[in-house]
């Protein structure tokens, strides 16, 4: 998964997702209440890539990382988006 920091897309470790929300690890923190843009996909199972809105609920340091918990607000591909929800 990548997400939208600065106007660049960065790598993130994605944890849990499920249709109402994401949990990913990052090297950088996320503003409780910001709002981002997430792309995500599956290399070796479906070409397609899945872009959405995030705003973020809860960001806790652990170690050198940081684990974010944000609610997904709008897919742009609502098919795409429940077939990834399937596939994972």
């Amino acid at each position: 998964m990548k997400i939208k920091i600065d106007d660049v897309f960065v790598p993130v470790a994605l944890h849990n997702f499920s249709s109402s929300g994401v949990l990913f690890e990052s090297q950088m923190p996320c503003e409780m209440g910001a709002s981002a843009d997430c792309v995500i996909s599956i290399p070796r199972s479906l070409s397609q890539e899945l872009a959405f809105a995030i705003r973020v609920k809860h960001c806790q340091k652990k170690h050198t990382a940081f684990f974010v918990g944000a609610v997904i607000e709008a897919p742009v591909d609502a098919t795409w988006f429940n077939i990834f929800r399937e596939v994972h």
